[in-house]
């Protein structure tokens, strides 16, 4: 046939004396057409392959005017979740004659009545899809040149939208209007993910029903301009920071914070720039952990829109432990690169089995290696170097019973060499000696991971660079965060002279 003439035989492989379309029964065809320009008409015909049609449209079926195609790139500088952010338009109309445009936006995106842009115009919904639409006025009497740059805002969704399949849906498409608001171009661009913030941890020893847990969090900026910072955990978990002792700024701008709780705000003194930081503050935990155990970690600026943010974070898991709320940090001096003697201390409220090593975790900057300046490792190099100061601690006194392979932390082995492996309820203090960096790092939280096997390990980043994160090895019961000092800072509990059962490496 022609090619704008498509011939389509129905049920070939049956008699021809069969009928295979019935009268006044409606039927439907789907073709798949390369439009051209202009106004169209469309002609239908069936035949039992004789010299004339059994039926026909003569021709008379109005078929649609295709519209001109057009280019469009989208670009957005930050695209943080949950925030009102830019987006540069560039069009390219081709053919099409462009009065208005009328853009629709991918899934959870949202314009907002007053703020969308100089030419902007918030519109219904798109249908049942949810999309929203803007309308964008440029000129009543047609745009001629052969670029359109425009700038709109938008509010991002939480996340990066799906489609049904599960496969990411970040497409934006335009419509052009002419001047009596008919249909003159169609085109469609491909959008941005959702970058949720970097370098975002929530850390708290998991101890189910315990209250006013030590919780430290972490987080990068990737752009600065922050003021405020709001932690909204899950279902059951209270937060505070209003509880006397618990709010501790570690490395925020401008020091201690004003701090309201419900929802956990810190109003800052100072503003955040590019870098990574740390807070703590205190959570109570409920008997287990709800089924959407996430937190979110929303930064504002001084007029409370969002600088950055995180969704989703991945909370503690919780387990029914007898173990107080929080463990102790003690040190000596805090000169840069000089030694100082440590001293953390943990408190069982109940006889326990299931220990078998505690492993203390120094901070250090991500992506530093151990030996770098803005990272602590320990400084152990004889075996008295480091003490077990209750002699109640089931320790092997004359095996090895301090792991020190990682000079970014110190691990404890429990004696279970005649199959008991029992710590009694009480408190147990350990003291060893680290080198002090020169710098200390923003992410300053030291953490004690409570393993049940001896062969738990200090958290890794894949292939990335070495990084300071909450462990989270499948043998670790659970792990205290515990805010770390900063250079010359004086130690307000005290260190534990170096007495009782040394290690032997």
């Amino acid at each position: 046939g022609r090619p704008n003439e498509l011939i389509a035989t129905l049920a070939p492989t049956r008699p021809e004396t069969e009928r295979v379309l019935a009268p006044d029964t409606f039927y439907q065809l789907e073709v798949l057409v390369r439009p051209v320009s202009g106004l169209t008409t469309w002609k239908i015909s069936t035949t039992d392959e004789r010299s004339l049609p059994t039926n026909t449209n003569d021709g008379q079926q109005p078929g649609f005017n295709p519209v001109a195609a057009m280019a469009l790139d989208i670009v957005a500088q930050r695209t943080p979740p949950r925030a009102l952010v830019e987006i540069t338009l560039t069009v390219n109309p081709g053919s099409a004659e462009v009065n208005n445009i009328m853009l629709i936006a991918p899934p959870g995106f949202v314009f907002p009545d007053q703020n969308c842009g100089e030419i902007c115009v918030p519109a219904t919904a798109l249908g049942d899809t949810g999309r929203r639409q803007a309308r964008l006025a440029l000129s009543a009497t047609g745009v001629t040149s052969t670029t359109i740059n425009m700038v709109v805002r938008s509010e991002t969704p939480q996340d990066t939208p799906l489609d049904t399949t599960g496969q990411s849906d970040t497409t934006w498409f335009i419509i052009a209007l002419g001047s009596d608001d008919r249909h003159t171009g169609w085109g469609e661009g491909t959008g941005f993910p959702i970058t949720q913030m970097q370098g975002c941890t929530v850390a708290y020893a998991g101890i189910a029903s315990q209250r006013l847990v030590t919780l430290a969090v972490t987080f990068q900026m990737q752009a600065e301009g922050g003021r405020r910072i709001i932690l909204e955990g899950p279902s059951g978990h209270e937060l505070t920071c209003s509880a006397q002792g618990v709010l501790r700024p570690i490395s925020l701008e401008g020091g201690i914070p004003e701090c309201q709780d419900n929802p956990l705000t810190l109003v800052l003194n100072g503003t955040l720039q590019v870098k990574s930081y740390a807070f703590s503050v205190a959570i109570n935990l409920p008997a287990t952990a709800p089924t959407d155990n996430t937190f979110n970690i929303i930064v504002q600026d001084r007029n409370n829109e969002v600088v950055d943010a995180h969704y989703g974070l991945a909370g503690m898991k919780i387990e029914s432990l007898p173990l107080a709320p929080q463990a102790t940090l003690a040190w000596s001096k805090a000169e840069p690169l000089q030694s100082a003697q440590i001293t953390v201390g943990v408190t069982f409220t109940d006889d326990t089995d299931r220990l078998r090593a505690i492993y203390f975790i120094f901070p250090r900057k991500d992506g530093s290696q151990n030996s770098d300046s803005n990272a602590f490792i320990h400084d152990a190099q004889i075996p008295t170097d480091v003490v077990n100061n209750n002699d109640e601690f089931p320790i092997n006194p004359t095996g090895a019973w301090v792991d020190r392979s990682n000079t970014g932390g110190l691990k404890v082995l429990v004696d279970d060499s005649d199959g008991a492996a029992t710590i009694r309820a009480g408190t147990y203090h350990w003291t060893f000696p680290v080198i002090v960096p020169a710098t200390i790092p923003e992410n300053n939280v030291w953490y004690v991971s409570l393993c049940a096997d001896k062969g738990c390990r200090i958290p890794t980043c894949g292939d990335e660079p070495p990084c300071h994160r909450p462990p989270v090895d499948s043998t670790i019961l659970t792990s205290y965060a515990i805010p770390g000092f900063n250079l010359r800072e004086m130690s307000p509990d005290q260190v534990f002279a170096p007495t009782g059962s040394a290690g032997v490496f």
